[in-house]
């Protein structure tokens, strides 16, 4: 500290003289200036201060209200400085203005007025700008918003990585070592991260193994425990399994689980080993798992029956393509139709490409990769990304995807009100071809508009309505390599997802009354249905009562609705739309504290409130 202090009085010391002489310039260009251009520059520097007071501190209230949104993303911009945050917030409110944007500020004839005058903008702007945002008068202004702002945006706050997520080693049919694949893929295929996933059926001592024990397999421990050898700052390994059933119920990779389970237990055997298996797998809520391969030759999981939101959250992930062969040849199966068909049918999934290799060409077998979107290259954050659906499925190794709704990434669920969505896509071919026609597909695969892009970067803006379920990217490229991305899915206030008559409803927390939301529900198989509409209306009305006046947050009624919500059974909990603004409210008080102390004038604050 004494070290700091003693470096500032020297800087201080030094950068007198210069300052001494920039206020004698300043009052040289005063003396000089006519008194319409004094009087209109002193305008513009009032107009300026008040913009640094108002505009970031109302951007800094509604990162707040988006912080329900994705809580980990708020998190994420506690590491920003103010001076990011301030400059995205400017950037943005004067692109609204319709004023001359950042890039092209200095053509905009702002950089005629004298250096002074800007100097004076940021030395007591930006000072004012951090004082409205660490108030003590116990003013935590939160505006009551249905939809995120337009200024930020996720599409940019992910890594890239490219990888695999299906193989075979000679622990089951594959040929090569567990080390030899890993290796491979690392060093020969240039992959970020790789599973193997060998047949559990074939790992020794496979009958005394549980989902949550396989301790008893050698093969199976040893087999993770060279994975975590492998995994380092520059690659991932990962280590899980293939339920492979022979019987038409189709095949599933399942990651991040102590143990494993067969295909060929009693339990899991026959028509109803599918179902089992869920059931199973739901006491596991760590683990995520993927359909393989969907199709006629190893089955379509029952036309993926047997939806309902517990399993939907654990299996995430589809494959849309798969093979050794190269890309195009019979040796290599698409499946981007069963992708489609299993988001209608209710799925939220995200697509993947694997080589699922049996050979020792682990990972170089063909052009075909899974590309995760993660904050870092590690384990858990591939495993948050899996969970997520940050996932596309490329059939060129070089494309990048970047693709955001509403300011939400690929994967995400976005609750709206507006009649209209905003999608961004931002693409990318480093090889030496162009991007190809870019499409927005829906609903069984409608293609809701396309555009071709005969160039090898581009960022896509466009306004759509917001009318339908889903949408997701396809890229068809010149040399006929696809892509898909994981869809964003689009919930329309009183509306259930659109997605399927199968998928859980999400009650809206409107007017409506009992009555009008049990007519129609003949069967009645529900008898407490009309109960669980009372208590989550109830709980959507109390996070409602946070606001006070539109605005200020009551504490107390923060309370009350986190006691009633937590009293909610699961399900209750998933069909309370508005449980953003709850997590806003809680965090916001957080994100003060974290403002406070992190304040330049942290003194000057502790001196007013002991005032």
């Amino acid at each position: 500290m004494l070290a700091a202090k003693v470096y500032i009085f020297r800087l201080a010391v030094m950068l007198f003289p210069k300052i001494i002489r920039i206020f004698n310039d300043m009052q040289k260009e005063i003396d000089a200036m006519s008194a319409k251009r004094l009087f209109t520059c002193l305008a513009l520097c009032a107009a300026l201060l008040f913009g640094t007071i108002s505009v970031p501190s109302v951007a800094a209230v509604n990162r707040a209200g988006y912080a329900a949104f994705s809580y980990t993303d708020w998190s994420r911009q506690q590491g920003r400085s103010d001076w990011d945050d301030w400059k995205d917030s400017w950037e943005e409110w004067s692109r609204s203005k319709d004023w001359p944007d950042w890039q092209n500020w200095k053509e905009s004839g702002w950089n005629k007025w004298p250096g002074w005058y800007y100097c004076w903008y940021w030395l007591f702007g930006f000072n004012w700008v951090q004082w409205w945002n660490s108030r003590s008068d116990g003013n935590k202004s939160v505006p009551v918003i249905t939809d995120p702002p337009y200024y930020y945006d996720e599409i940019d706050d992910y890594n890239l990585y490219f990888g695999h997520l299906s193989a075979h080693s000679s622990l089951s049919d594959g040929e090569g070592s567990l080390k030899e694949a890993y290796r491979h893929a690392r060093d020969d295929a240039g992959l970020d991260f790789f599973a193997v996933t060998d047949d559990s059926g074939m790992f020794d001592n496979a009958a005394e193994a549980t989902l949550a024990d396989g301790s008893k397999s050698s093969e199976w421990t040893g087999g993770k425990a060279i994975a975590d050898t492998f995994t380092d700052s520059r690659f991932v390994a990962i280590f899980g399994y293939e339920m492979a059933w022979n019987n038409g119920n189709g095949h599933i990779n399942t990651f991040n689980t102590n143990g494993f389970e067969t295909a060929g237990e009693a339990a899991f055997s026959g028509a109803g080993g599918l179902l089992n298996y869920y059931n199973k797998l739901k006491k596991h809520t760590g683990s995520i798992s993927q359909f393989n391969h969907p199709g006629k030759e190893h089955g379509d999981f029952h036309d993926f029956n047997y939806y309902d939101g517990e399993i939907d959250a654990l299996v995430s992930l589809i494959e849309a393509g798969n093979g050794e062969g190269a890309v195009g040849s019979d040796k290599y199966y698409r499946s981007y139709d069963y992708y489609t068909r299993a988001l209608d049918k209710g799925w939220h999934l995200a697509p993947t490409n694997n080589q699922d290799n049996r050979s020792a060409n682990f990972g170089d077998a063909n052009t075909a990769r899974t590309v995760i979107l993660a904050k870092k290259l590690t384990r858990d954050d591939l495993y948050d990304a899996m969970r997520n659906r940050r996932v596309y499925a490329t059939e060129d190794e070089n494309l990048e995807i970047r693709y955001t709704l509403n300011g939400h990434i690929m994967g995400s669920i976005v609750n709206t009100a507006s009649d209209e969505v905003r999608i961004r896509v931002k693409l990318k071919e480093s090889g030496s071809e162009t991007i190809g026609k870019v499409s927005v597909i829906s609903k069984g695969g409608e293609i809701v508009t396309s555009q071709t892009l005969a160039v090898q970067s581009y960022t896509l803006d466009l306004t759509l309505p917001a009318d339908r379920p889903y949408y997701y990217i396809r890229v068809d490229q010149f040399d006929k390599d696809i892509a898909v991305t994981a869809p964003i899915w689009v919930v329309k206030g009183s509306s259930n997802s659109g997605i399927s008559g199968t998928h859980g409803i999400i009650l809206d927390c409107s007017n409506k009354t009992d009555k009008d939301k049990t007519d129609g529900n003949k069967d009645k198989k529900d008898k407490n249905a009309q109960k669980k509409d009372e208590a989550v209306r109830n709980v959507c009305d109390l996070i409602n009562k946070i606001y006070t006046n539109g605005q200020n947050i009551s504490q107390s009624a923060v309370k009350a609705a986190r006691d009633a919500y937590n009293k909610l059974k699961e399900d209750q909990k998933k069909q309370v739309d508005n449980y953003w603004k709850l997590v806003a409210a809680e965090n916001w008080k957080v994100w003060e504290e974290y403002r406070s102390k992190n304040n330049d004038h942290s003194g000057k604050k502790a001196a007013r409130q002991k005032e």
